[in-house]
């Protein structure tokens, strides 16, 4: 007999999500799933040595409006915590982030220009934190979330002031180079700079790519950090050859002449009750 109640819901496909000493489980809120957990936990220990650090551990509801979250938690030493929260270094929520999520990005590339002492380093210094440093820091986040355009204008900021004027104020007549230039590459007349609004969308396509040629992934099927705009960037910039039609979307995927059948027929998408049924189920026996 299962000790954990199953999970319902379509979106709910995985149990647990482990990366080395941290663990995310999902579990009902029932009381008998609670005790059977922290039990598995304590057994798990015993048999390992490897206890859980019942201090740093948390619970986080996940919509559970109207249900008495005290009288299930009772006598167990776990802290209660509200979205968002932050797993391996990521904020996370149900809901869309808001701009103050992703402050302690921001923080965190202010901090560097106090300790580096810029007006101390030559430019080509500058240039070389700017590039290997500064621009580096998001690339983690930006891969697996679509950060508000705020955010990034922040940090080019951060950068843009470090580069031109160190620890000074920037103002517009130290900047030897427009900023648009200066992310261009070197063989074009720039200064090699990531552009990180282009880097992160080529990031965000990157998981539309993997849905394509690595199908065994586990987060295949769920929704990818992308907007509409990087679907259609993204149809418009690859061509699809038709074989038996079983990973192409009939609707989504644009396997007419390149072009997407919901753009073809907006108003038929529309009424349409499984948009994401696929060419060889929409097809088959000429439905």
């Amino acid at each position: 007999m299962a000790l954990l109640s199953k999970i319902r819901g379509r979106a709910a496909r995985f149990r647990a999500s482990l990366y080395a000493d941290d663990a995310a489980i999902f579990i009902r809120t029932d009381k008998d799933d609670f005790k059977n957990l922290t039990q598995l936990l304590c057994n798990f220990g015993e048999a390992s040595g490897l206890n859980t650090n019942m201090a740093k551990t948390s619970v986080t509801p996940i919509a559970c409006e109207g249900i008495d979250l005290q009288a299930l938690l009772a006598g167990l030493p776990i802290k209660r915590s509200t979205f968002p929260i932050k797993f391996l270094g990521l904020p996370l929520s149900p809901t869309r982030l808001r701009r103050v999520d992703f402050q302690p990005l921001i923080d965190k590339a202010a901090s560097k220009l106090s300790a580096w002492h810029g007006k101390n380093l030559t430019q080509a210094g500058r240039a070389t934190l700017t590039k290997s440093v500064l621009s580096a820091q998001p690339i983690y986040l930006i891969t697996a979330l679509k950060p508000h355009k705020e955010v990034l204008d922040e940090i080019n900021k951060i950068r843009k002031r470090f580069l031109w004027a160190g620890d000074q104020e920037l103002t517009g007549g130290k900047c030897k180079v427009n900023w648009i230039r200066s992310c261009l590459p070197k063989k074009f007349g720039g200064l090699g700079v990531l552009n990180l609004d282009s880097f992160s969308r080529a990031l965000r396509l990157r998981w539309l790519w993997h849905e394509w040629v690595s199908p065994e992934k586990a987060w295949v099927g769920s929704d990818p950090p992308c907007v509409g705009s990087d679907r259609l960037l993204f149809a418009a910039c690859t061509t699809i050859t038709l074989g038996d039609g079983k990973k192409a979307k009939f609707w989504q995927s644009g396997w007419i002449q390149g072009r997407r059948h919901k753009d073809i027929a907006p108003n038929l998408y529309k009424l349409s009750k499984n948009k994401q049924r696929t060419v060889a189920d929409a097809l088959h026996r000429n439905n």
